[in-house]
């Protein structure tokens, strides 16, 4: 049977570290393919398009800035976030507000939030390199080979920040 050398004991394994739940800063990167920020069918809509459920989604691959602590520094993450569509008419969030609104309310936000700027109309512009602060909670996990472990996830309800606001004040 061959037997391999890994250059390291199992007893000096260090164990993962979750992020401790808070505002980091995160900056956007490109996917593994080299895209920028983009539109992707939601699950609802790829497999059946008239669903009720179908629409697209915003994609946004990110990396933590925490160059101070290694073990945290260049995590990566991705969120969806949910573009308004024609199946948003007539259905209003539990707050009360448009769901179309509300959908597009959070990207507008988030935009402003790294880009330093209000969305040009119904523009908005998110680029790899932008950077913002985002809420990074730990959740169980409900996918893929994770399921059921504890993960961090970024809190898009939460909002986004400006890098230069100070995360004490914010308030959570």
């Amino acid at each position: 049977m061959p037997t391999f050398d890994l250059g390291m004991e199992v007893d000096d394994l260090q164990e993962a570290q979750l992020l401790p739940v808070d505002w980091y800063t995160l900056k956007i990167v490109a996917d593994k393919e080299g895209n920028p920020p983009y539109r992707e069918a939601n699950k609802a809509m790829k497999e059946d398009p008239q669903d009720e459920k179908a629409g697209y989604n915003l994609v946004i691959n990110l990396r933590v800035e925490e160059p101070d602590i290694p073990e945290f520094d260049n995590r990566p993450f991705r969120i969806w976030l949910p573009l308004p569509s024609a199946n948003d008419e007539g259905k209003y969030t539990p707050m009360g507000q448009l769901m179309a609104d509300s959908k597009a309310e959070r990207i507008f936000d988030f935009a402003k939030a790294f880009s330093g700027k209000e969305a040009d109309g119904s523009l908005v512009s998110l680029n790899v390199g932008m950077k913002a602060q985002l809420y990074i909670t730990q959740e169980i996990s409900a996918m893929g080979s994770m399921k059921g472990q504890l993960i961090n996830s970024i809190d898009t309800f939460a909002g986004a920040k400006p890098v230069d606001e100070d995360k004490d004040n914010i308030p959570f």
